[in-house]
This record gives C-alpha cells, structure tokens and sequence, in this order.
C-alpha cells in the first residue's frame, strides 16, 4: 500500500534576536574573516554608523500614513492600501553633503538608479534646503541626462521631484527624516575645518572620504598643520607630518595618496578644480592590493586656504562630522516604515539593492501565507555568541515521512528597532538538530543564514525537505548558534 504524503508543508518556525558576539577572554564584537582588521571600523559604532537618535519619533516598522506633496509634474500621493502596492523611497537631498554631491554627480551612480531601479519601486526627491525649487529642477535634469543614455527610460514616470522644502511639507516625512538622523557614510555631514592666524572665524566645508575598504585609516580628533604640494603628484618632503593640500589631476589618486605617504604627510586632501565636483576617491585594480596607512578626503577649492597657504600662513585643519537628518527613508509593500541601510560609497545602487528586499520580502509574506503545520521552535529567543539558543520540541504525532515538505522560517530581528542596535560585521547562523542523542546524526546542521551588516531585517523561508529523515523522534533538540562568517566557512565540508 503506497503512502500518501501530505502536501501541506511542516514548517519550523524560528524567530530570533541576534546580538553583538563578546568573547570572554577579548571582550570584543568578533568579526568576519577576510583582510580588514577591526581597526578598519574602529569608530563604526560612534562615529560613522547610524544610531545616535536625535527625537523621539516613528520607528521602524510603524506604518506610514497617507500624505501628498506637490512635485515638479503634479502632486504625489501615497496612500496604504491603494492601488499601487510597490515600495517608496524618499530622498532628502541637501548641497551641503559631499556624499550626496558625488551621488548626483557620478554617471555611473545616476546609471545605476536608471537601469536598475525595480518596476515595482517608486521615488519622492525632496530637498532639505532653501534652494529646494532649483535643486528639483537640477535632481530632475540630472536623471533625464542619464535616462537619455540608456534603454530604460520609463523610469522616469516613477521618479517625483518635490520643489517644496522638506520643511514647509506639513507631514509626517520631515519627523522621520530628523528622528532618524544620524552620522553615518549615507548620512551627517563630514566636514574638514580650516582655521589661521587672523581669521576670526573658521572656514568649515563639506568632505567625502576615500572609500573606507581602501583607505582604512581613519582622521583622527585632533589638529594638523595644512601644506600645499601642488598635484600630489611628486615627493614633497615639506608635508611630513602635515595634510598635504593637492589638486586633483595630474597622476590617480592613488599615486597621489601614495607618494604623499611616502613624504611622511599625515593625511592627504584633494581639492576639486574649479567648477569640478567632489569625486568619490577609489582605487583601481592593482593598486588596491598596496596598503596605504593614512587618510585622504576630497573637498572644494577655497580661495581663502589657497591664498593663506601662498602667502606662506600657518594653516590648521582638523575633521568633523555633524549630525543631520537622514538622507533616506522607505515604505514597504506593507506600508510600514523602513531603514534604508548604510551606503557604503555614493551610489544610487543602495536604493535598488533595498527596493529588492522590499521585493523579496513581499514575495515572502505571500509565500508565507500557504497553508502549514507549524512547529514553534524559537520565538523572540535572545541569541549571543557560541551559547546561541537552544528548545526541545515535539513533532507532529505519525511518521513524518508522511510529509513531503519541510521549510525553515528563520526571522532575525535586533535588541532594538532600528539598526544601530544590531550586531555589527557579517554573521552566520546555524541549525544544529539531535533527534538522537547516540545516534550518528545527533547535531547535524539542518539550516544556515548569513546576517547582514548591522541590519534587523533579514526573514528567510528555506526548503529543507531532503533532511526530513534526520527528523526521525518525536522530541528534537535544535541547537541555533551565531559566530563569525569566517569560522563557519572553516567548518564546511572539503570537495
């Protein structure tokens, strides 16, 4: 007699809270494997990560009222629950943000947001300053020029540019925007301050760091001498322990950073040409594997820091970063309010890699809403470290090759809502089962999931249905543990 599977899935449901790893004996966030030391992100959690809360405000995951806002071509309107399902990111754009001048300036950024921006995902430009009429117009002539160049240019009937300030909206956007601001790559202003002899003031300007997974070092709190040496381009022994002022041209920026470091200078800050905007500094090929042990920034032209160093004045710069709302906000599919993640260098590529998950996840709740036999595991379990989180559940009476399905609901969340309470580098999780405790399958893996960098979003449903036969008690002991991405590629199986 022939056995009739079930085609209802068994789904095991495990809901879980990952915290940083501390190591008793180092007492420090473990990290994934790969060349950056943990220097490379030495003031991540202080300085450059989002999560220095400004007001009490909505949060992650609250839903997203209804609003309209007058754009460019007409007014824009979300509503929950209307026709249109697909995502919405808005964009607050401020000139005073060397990130965001490159964002806009940068062909292969604005491409991106062109060619990839999915077709369920809309756009709302807004702008946080008084110049918010012709910063509309300029974000708007700057996506039609790359729309020109490329196949895709219907996307433009999902982008809305609002001349209207962010604060003159009367909404809830502005709230979200300033209780979420932060400090951060995506967002805060990263400014250098120039100060000399006579200057009643200081002169303070927006900066954009070289790419931080090339130029790990980082600016440190304290004051340098400032010293022109023309392009950077040839050795100048005059910038040893000093910040070399170059211009940009002449040689890469790596040659540029390069043989100022060979001169001893102690950081190095390009200036743009004339007319010419901040450029995001990387390098290229080959070049990336020579370390470089100092910091670089690009910044604009000052007449005033050119002429003070002709003139042979004393010139000090020093670096800071000030807070300011956050640059990017989402609404899911579901109409709930959503962290756009931290953008590691300017490029509109982040906002489609989140209109992705936004996709993904929707597609999820779908997915999720087909009839199962669900087992609780875990839920809302506290997982830290190699202790992890470990339940004993009873499985559904019979044999469970009766069933011809099993899928693994693994929902990661943070200690808090936002991101900045989540653990900070990659991790991996994994499911250990023992069904039998003598048996030669007792902690056998049975899942694994990779965290994202100090997100709370990750959910994922994975089939599991070829090791149902490890499955063979009706008690089971799952064991969920967390650990470096690093240590658990060691422990896989060599082909």
């Amino acid at each position: 007699m022939a056995v009739v599977r079930s085609r209802t899935p068994l789904l095991l449901l495990l809901l879980l809270v990952v915290t940083t790893h501390v190591t008793e004996a180092a007492g420090r966030p473990r990290r994934s494997g790969g060349t950056l030391s943990r220097d490379t992100f030495d003031d991540a959690s202080s300085r450059t990560h989002p999560g220095k809360v400004l007001a009490a405000g909505p949060e992650p995951g609250d839903p997203a009222d209804a609003f309209s806002v007058p754009t460019l071509d007409g007014e824009f309107s979300y509503k929950p629950g209307g026709a249109r399902r697909g995502a919405v990111i808005i964009h607050a754009f401020t000139n005073k943000s060397g990130f965001l001048e490159s964002l806009w300036s940068s062909e292969s950024s604005l491409g991106a947001l062109v060619e990839g921006l999915p077709d369920s995902a809309q756009v709302l430009f807004v702008s946080l300053d008084d110049s918010s009429v012709d910063d509309a117009l300029w974000m708007r002539e700057q996506l039609q020029r790359a729309a020109g160049r490329s196949r895709k240019k219907e996307v433009l009937s999902r982008l809305h540019f609002s001349p209207m300030p962010v604060f003159t909206l009367g909404n809830w956007i502005p709230a979200v925007l300033y209780s979420w601001g932060c400090t951060g790559h995506n967002c805060g202003l990263s400014q250098a301050v120039f100060t000399s002899q006579g200057w009643r003031i200081p002169l303070i300007v927006k900066r954009l760091d070289a790419r931080y997974d090339w130029l790990t070092a980082r600016w440190p709190q304290t004051a340098f001498r400032l010293m022109a040496a023309g392009d950077g381009c040839q050795a100048s022994p005059s910038v040893s322990g000093a910040v070399a002022w170059v211009s940009e041209g002449g040689c890469s920026f790596f040659k540029k950073i390069q043989t100022m470091a060979l001169s001893n200078a102690s950081g190095v800050l390009v200036y743009a040409l004339d007319g010419n905007p901040i450029q995001d500094m990387n390098c290229a090929d080959a070049e990336c594997d020579a370390p470089l042990g100092i910091p670089a920034a690009m910044v604009h032209l000052e007449v005033s820091v050119a002429q003070a160093l002709r003139l042979g004045q004393w010139v000090n710069v020093s670096f800071q970063t000030t807070p300011a709302p956050n640059f990017f906000i989402g609404v899911d599919q579901q109409g709930a309010l959503a962290e756009m993640g931290w953008f590691l260098y300017p490029s509109f590529s982040f906002i489609n890699w989140q209109a992705q998950w936004f996709d993904f996840s929707a597609d999820l709740q779908a997915k999720l809403q087909t009839p199962a036999k669900i087992v609780s595991v875990f839920d809302k379990v506290l997982m830290q470290g190699d202790k992890g989180a470990v339940a004993t559940v009873q499985l559904p009476l019979g044999s469970l090759l009766d069933w011809d399905t099993l899928e693994l609901d693994a929902s990661l969340s943070c200690p808090g809502r936002r991101d900045s309470s989540c653990a900070q580098w990659d991790h991996t999780v994994q499911l250990f089962v023992c069904c039998d405790p003598l048996g030669p399958f007792c902690n056998t893996e049975l899942g694994r999931w990779i965290t994202a960098f100090r997100r709370g979003i990750g959910r994922w449903l994975t089939d599991v249905s070829p090791l149902i036969p490890l499955l063979d008690s009706s008690n089971c002991s799952l064991h969920d543990e967390d650990g470096a991405v690093g240590d658990a590629l060691d422990r896989l199986p060599q082909t």
